[in-house]
């Protein structure tokens, strides 16, 4: 019955072409029994109305009912405190909205107080953001009742506030993705296929969100790559230095330098589950870098969510990839193998997350960061998005996530570097997609997924720059990992995981290949950790953005989607001075971080 509503719906919502042929059909149906039309007809035109709704499931798989894009209890509200209490007060007594802060395990609000951030940092802010003083606060609160309506509270709550007021209240989005894990089928609110006059009218295209063929059933772009039938293909320990996407990007050039003194914060999934782990952990795993001696240290963190997420996917869809966070901190370990990774578990084991838990470990990393002395040159990695549901799914929600981008805009008033993935739902398109959020954001760096010949990988979205990723079958862009044997595979890139995998030789391996701009992110995300420690930490986001996008090598046929082109990490290095001509740097002999403060 639910699914039926959500069916109903789905037709309903739509305008133009579809409804205007569904409406037709069931009046002629009408007409026809009214005026008792012989069997035959009325049962023609029965048949019409079953085809043309089997058509349209067919042409668009992927309707996804509102528990795959929001949590169904929960809101964000945001503003100065002192009127974040009132509005709630006054909403609790003047409506039967019935909200409840949500507490953390110390039963205290879960509330992000941004009055615990150094002046000169609220002062950035206020200059991006007009959210006032440093009363300001991000609190998320529960729906309490047998039947919450997150949008109906928001447009009650939104309206209670008034028009110019410093309250912004958002839904608490999923983050991740339970299909795909670069971003399909997530969408920005800005779909290039929103053409407004393709007869498919989704907003454009059979390949916008909710019309991809990628989808749940058989996606070939699925997390845990269908392409295998849900196995893993193995790599082979020694494949993983010598894979296309390092020789693509000329690793081998980076010199003497290694991410010394530069701070990674990976926010992904965790391969520990939550029993066996404290909050915090560091954790030292043997990954056979470059250099075999090499290991890659973690430092663990594994909050507690305060959203019970409940999923409409049934279980035998459900996929388990949590070695996700650990395969992309073992790439940024491969480019800047001495970086100090932190990774922080926000999704889940099926890649799935809320907003407010993203935003509360990234403003805990962000603050630790600002009240370091001497604060270490940092960087974020984000292989992840936001699904943020297209209009004619009938959710009316908000679709700016102004929390997300002020914690964006946090980063670059620190000066942290942000890396984001681009998203993977491009496959079968003439034209690839813009880039979800948050790597379409212009603070933030987005990276898209190429190929082994240069090129864009074709299910990739569009990005800022663009970093081996994999790619799919030069016909169909239907993955192939299942055949992957070699380093030159150029299917996927190798990376490590904590389950091991056996490989054809029937040895266990904990490498494999894995593909989509999720993995692209860590490379470029390692590569700004070098320019960061030659640049001895003193360069802003964007000037390590322009150096990055200096030295990059033109893409094959110069996609544009590739933005600046591809990472050359060689190039990079040898142009490094050239790049920051201007920047104000010390003298060449005196760029490198101290390794001996670096200690401790």
């Amino acid at each position: 019955m639910r699914y039926l509503i959500y069916l109903i719906r789905f037709y309903l919502v739509r305008p133009r072409l579809y409804r205007w042929v569904l409406a037709s059909l069931v009046l002629l149906g009408i007409a026809a029994a009214l005026l008792q039309a012989p069997l035959w007809l009325l049962l023609l035109l029965l048949l019409l109305l079953l085809l043309l709704i089997l058509f349209r499931r067919q042409i668009y798989p992927n309707f996804y009912p509102p528990e795959e894009y929001f949590v169904q209890d929960q809101i964000i509200i945001s503003g100065p405190a002192a009127q974040v209490d009132q509005l709630i007060a006054r909403a609790n007594q003047q409506t039967n909205l019935n909200l409840r802060e949500v507490t953390g395990a110390d039963a205290g609000p879960v509330r992000l107080r941004f009055g615990q951030l150094p002046e000169p940092l609220l002062a950035c802010l206020n200059r991006c953001y007009e959210f006032a003083t440093a009363e300001f606060v991000l609190a998320l609160f529960r729906l309490e009742g047998n039947r919450p309506d997150v949008a109906r509270a928001i447009h009650q709550l939104q309206k209670m506030a008034g028009t110019g007021s410093q309250i912004r209240v958002e839904p608490n989005w999923l983050t991740g993705s339970p299909w795909d894990i670069g971003g399909s089928p997530w969408d920005i609110g800005g779909s290039p296929w929103d053409i407004g006059g393709s007869p498919w009218d989704i907003g454009g295209s059979p390949w916008d969100i909710g019309g991809s063929p990628w989808d749940i059933g058989g996606s070939p772009w699925d997390i845990g790559g269908s392409s295998t039938n849900g196995e893993r293909a193995a790599a082979l320990p020694e494949q993983f230095a010598q894979q296309w996407a390092f020789q693509n990007i000329e690793l081998n050039g980076r010199n003497d330098l290694t991410g010394r003194g530069v701070r990674v914060g990976v926010f992904d999934t965790s391969p520990f589950p939550d029993d066996q782990l404290p909050q915090v952990r560091n954790e030292l795993l043997a990954v056979a870098e470059l250099r075999p001696t090499q290991q890659l240290h973690l430092q663990l963190r594994h909050p507690d969510s305060p959203a019970a997420l409940q999923s409409a996917i049934p279980d035998s869809k459900k996929l388990d990839v949590r070695d996700h966070g650990l395969f992309v901190a073992g790439l940024i370990n491969a480019v800047a193998p001495e970086a100090d990774i932190r990774l922080c578990r926000v999704l889940g084991p099926d890649n799935r997350g809320d907003l407010f838990l993203l935003l509360r470990e990234l403003f805990l990393f962000l603050a630790e960061t600002a009240v370091t002395d001497p604060k270490p040159p940092t960087l974020i990695n984000l292989s992840l998005g936001i699904r943020i549901p297209p209009e004619w799914v009938g959710i009316q929600l908000p679709k700016q996530v102004e929390s997300l981008q002020l914690m964006m805009q946090l980063a670059n008033c620190l000066g942290v570097v942000v890396v984001a993935a681009a998203g993977n739902n491009s496959a079968g398109a003439t034209q690839p997609e813009v880039a979800n959020l948050p790597a379409f954001w212009p603070s933030v760096l987005g990276v898209a997924a190429s190929n082994k010949r240069n090129g864009r990988a074709c299910f990739s979205n569009s990005g800022d720059i663009g970093a081996p990723g994999g790619d799919g079958q030069v016909d169909t862009c239907e993955p192939n990992l299942a055949n992957c044997t070699d380093a030159e595979c150029g299917a996927g890139v190798i990376g490590p995981v904590l389950l091991s995998v056996k490989s054809k030789n029937g040895a266990a391996s904990h490498y494999i290949f894995w593909h989509g701009s999720s993995f692209a992110a860590p490379l470029v995300a390692g590569l700004a950790a070098l320019v960061q420690q030659r640049g001895r930490g003193q360069l802003t986001p964007s000037q390590v953005r322009r150096i990055i996008e200096c030295g990059a090598m033109p893409a094959a046929g110069e996609d544009p989607a590739l933005g600046a082109g591809i990472i050359n990490v060689r190039q990079t290095m040898e142009r490094f001075d050239e790049c920051a001509a201007g920047f104000g740097l010390p003298p060449e002999e005196n760029q490198m971080v101290d390794t001996k403060a670096s200690d401790g």
